[in-house]
């Protein structure tokens, strides 16, 4: 049986992850380049004393290891947990994020 899921490509989710950190942190992202996005994930864990920070911590840090740790073995299944991942913490964000 052949799977024919259609998922985004690891570019468009670096690009979804700019987006939220650009809500999140309240600044402007230049480029979604990895260095600079992992470096908002250690950003973020400076925000840890109330529940919603913990929890958008802990998803981003499962992130974090599906996108960027596992190097260029992103599969079909990486790209679905992150793109899951991305969707459940832009709701923590999503009135404050411009949409085009």
């Amino acid at each position: 049986m052949q799977s024919d899921i259609i998922t985004k490509p690891k570019e468009l989710l670096l690009e979804d992850l700019k987006i939220f950190f650009e809500a999140y942190h309240k600044t402007k992202i230049i480029e979604a380049k990895e260095d600079t996005l992992r470096m908002y994930i250690l950003l973020s864990k400076n925000k840890n004393s109330t529940t919603k920070e913990k929890l958008i911590n802990f998803k981003l840090l499962r992130l974090e290891e599906r996108l960027f740790l596992l190097g260029e073995q992103f599969t079909i299944k990486e790209a679905i947990i992150c793109e899951f991942l991305l969707e459940e913490l832009q709701k923590y964000v999503s009135k404050s994020i411009r949409r085009n």
